[in-house]
């Protein structure tokens, strides 16, 4: 009990080291960009008018690592013993490579078919390493399991990772929208892999979910900095591999296991940037356009379009947001006061975040 309590702290204690790191970290980074004259140039599609540093997602691959270690130094100090298995490592790695592509979009303006060709490949390799959907349940809609074919899987797994991953991309057209909501979407994704027994996915999770509260202090309205591809495939790819896991029970296949995933769970938990991306992509088609044209049909672009602020259409889809993670978290057995709590605590710290930019500008 008394290894818990202190494990305990120490979790919590990386998660707020995950939010300093990255608030004092990004000024760091801006002033980097600002030297190097590497700015985001506003177009018809952008809500801003002015120039903009774009390489904030740096500070989430920086916080990351920070926080890990500090992890790891407060558990031997501790004498606790911790093990990261390789699910996590996996997905650490293909983490940076997906912000890589990102980030040498954000320096280089790539085309969308290469980048998308990549994710294919990145997202095979974490299939191949057991990150992947094998077996879909709908426990809501029908009884029973359905077992995937390898080629389906793959096909299915890889598909996901991509619409999570551009769809974190897609939504980050306001300033805190994406940021904010990924955040949102890593509350049911901590809390069940720990019910899940996923620890060192919930406590990573956990750490970039740290990293968003931190970024948001130069990102809500006005911003100072964007998290830019790079930040928003790092984002999309960890919420997109982490759902599976928290909304997976594992089955134990002879020497392995697969994964039963509970498709509406993992639906729920990304509804809004995973819908907003799949509304956009059937209007663009059935209008004869490419997949990836540029426009402003996305959901904030419409909010803001019919005469609402951007401050507020922020806060409107981070409440849609809130309600469908607190569906999932309902969904799953976890009291209501208890959701209120967790939601009501991490409002506070929001709000003093938000209210500590408007303060000092």
């Amino acid at each position: 009990m008394v290894i818990n309590s202190v494990l305990n702290i120490i979790v919590l204690t990386t998660f707020l080291i995950s939010i300093l790191v990255t608030f004092f970290l990004v000024p760091y980074i801006k002033k980097f960009a600002i030297k190097n004259n590497l700015f985001d140039y506003p177009d018809l599609r952008k809500q801003r008018s002015s120039n903009i540093v774009r390489l904030g997602g740096l500070s989430f691959i920086i916080c990351l690592f920070l926080s890990l270690i500090l992890f790891f130094l407060l558990l031997k100090f501790n004498d606790i013993y911790f093990t990261f298995t390789k699910n996590i490592l996996v997905l650490i790695i293909c983490s940076i490579l997906y912000f890589t592509v990102g980030f040498i979009d954000d320096l280089r303006n790539l085309k969308p078919w290469p980048k998308l060709f990549l994710q294919f490949i990145f997202g095979s390799i974490l299939w191949t390493q057991g990150i992947k959907i094998q077996v879909i349940s709908l426990p809501l809609f029908i009884n029973g399991e359905i077992a995937l074919p390898n080629i389906l899987s793959l096909i299915f797994t890889i598909c996901w990772f991509a619409a999570i991953t551009n769809s974190i991309n897609w939504l980050d057209g306001l300033d805190g929208l994406a940021v904010g909501v990924s955040g949102i979407c890593f509350i049911p994704i901590t809390i069940l892999n720990f019910q899940n027994g996923n620890y060192d996915i919930a406590i990573t999770s956990l750490i970039i979910f740290g990293s968003c509260l931190g970024f948001l202090r130069y990102n809500y309205n006005p911003s100072e900095i964007l998290m830019g591809d790079g930040g928003s495939y790092f984002l999309g790819i960890n919420l997109a591999s982490m759902s599976i896991f928290a909304s997976s029970s594992l089955v134990i296949n002879q020497s392995s296991y697969i994964l039963n995933t509970d498709i509406f769970c993992a639906l729920m938990i990304i509804a809004l940037p995973f819908f907003d991306l799949l509304r956009v992509i059937s209007t663009r088609v059935i209008n004869g356009l490419s997949p990836f044209f540029p426009d402003r049909n996305h959901l904030h672009h419409k909010l803001v379009d019919s005469g609402i602020k951007e401050e507020l259409a922020v806060n409107i889809l981070y409440l849609n947001a809130i309600l469908t993670s607190s569906i999932v978290l309902i969904y799953r057995g976890m009291p209501l006061i208890l959701i209120i709590s967790i939601f009501t605590m991490v409002l506070m710290i929001y709000t003093f975040i938000v209210k500590g930019k408007v303060y000092t500008s």
